[in-house]
């Protein structure tokens, strides 16, 4: 058991703009229950403050995205992209920065559609290849219909 605290900047998340929340990790996320302190849009998200994870166990990431613009026919329309990047120092990791001068990453990029400007969402990322270390989490949201883009980064390790 431990208390976790840290400051927090909250933006402005008015009508207008494409937005981003911040990326939590969590270590488990369920169908929710009124009342509960976890549950955030019918979704129970257990955090996980340390932000380290085992190697083998699955990373859940929870975000929500705001003022996604409606066509004309009151549809959203945007893609996700999730991108993995190894910071550790690892052979592979070296051999990738020495020849293409870049560290090693895994993207997934999905479309997304709808009637909300809204989304609440998470993932399962299975990371069971990663290096042990630290890793960069990146979320990247693009609104097809008004052009926008939005992106947030995580750091978080991987540990045996």
């Amino acid at each position: 058991m431990g208390v976790y605290r840290q400051d927090v900047e909250v933006g402005n998340y008015d009508r207008g703009r494409l937005r981003l929340s911040g990326l939590e990790l969590a270590w488990q996320v369920s169908e929710g229950q009124e009342g509960d302190r976890f549950t955030k849009r019918g979704m129970r998200v257990i955090p996980l403050p340390t932000r380290t994870f085992r190697k083998g166990q699955g990373i859940f990431v929870y975000y929500e995205v705001y003022n996604l613009k409606q066509d004309v026919s009151g549809q959203t329309s945007h893609t996700v992209e999730y991108t993995v990047r190894s910071e550790a120092g690892g052979i592979f990791s070296r051999i990738a920065r020495t020849f293409v001068g870049k560290k090693p990453e895994v993207a997934v990029s999905q479309g997304q559609a709808g009637t909300e400007e809204a989304e609440y969402r998470y993932l399962e990322l299975d990371l069971k290849e990663l290096t042990l270390g630290k890793g960069v989490l990146t979320v990247t949201v693009k609104d097809l219909n008004s052009g926008e883009e939005v992106r947030r980064e995580l750091a978080f390790m991987m540990a045996d």
